[in-house]
């Protein structure tokens, strides 16, 4: 067989490869939304870190910044519940209605809740002095 021959069937399978290679591409989407790109791109936002006249300068900029979607709410238990008992979400509310403004979808993550030292419960109670982090954490997580 003649070199050029093989050349021409090796431009052949090449292409085809290629053209196998666009189309597992095209089908690799991870959402099924219209008029979305295949990946979002997502950031972690604290609106309760921040005051409320700065969020919407933010947001601006995640969309400039082509963020698609941000994770909120797993830090703010005390927004979310000031005093015991007392729980405020309006805040929330108006986080995520802005980020909507900017084509900015929310996950809302699941709060950690924030306990006063008498209210740990005894088996997972690890007592530090004061000043040198939190009065408590799991023993799982403290590091020596």
């Amino acid at each position: 067989m003649s070199s050029l021959r093989w050349l021409k069937r090796g431009a052949a399978a090449l292409s085809l490869t290629f053209s196998f290679y666009g189309l597992l591409q095209a089908q690799a989407q991870a959402t099924n939304f219209p008029n979305q790109p295949p990946i979002l791109l997502g950031a972690a936002w604290y609106p309760e870190q921040w005051p409320e006249s700065r969020w919407n300068t933010d947001l601006g900029l995640m969309e400039k910044a082509h963020i698609h979607v941000v994770r909120i709410g797993e830090f703010a238990w005390s927004s979310m519940e000031p005093q015991e008992g007392v729980y405020k979400f309006g805040w929330l509310d108006r986080a995520i209605a802005l980020a909507a403004q900017h084509h900015i979808a929310v996950v809302l993550g699941t709060p950690t809740p924030g306990l006063a030292d008498d209210k740990v419960p005894p088996d997972f109670a690890h007592q530090r002095p004061r000043g040198q982090g939190t009065a408590w954490q799991p023993p799982a997580v403290l590091l020596y």
